[in-house]
């Protein structure tokens, strides 16, 4: 995975992960806006 990204497939698995931020969705390709969103999940989640 990239930049520390996870992919969990269940709320339960994040849980036991730890503390942590998600960004939830179907994503079709890595888009501007997505890309937006997902620095701001990685920044929130330092």
């Amino acid at each position: 995975m990239d930049a520390g990204f996870r992919i969990f497939r269940s709320l339960e698995e994040a849980a036991a992960f730890g503390p942590c931020a998600l960004s939830i969705g179907n994503f079709d390709g890595v888009h501007a806006g997505h890309r937006r969103i997902l620095r701001r999940v990685v920044e929130l989640a330092r």
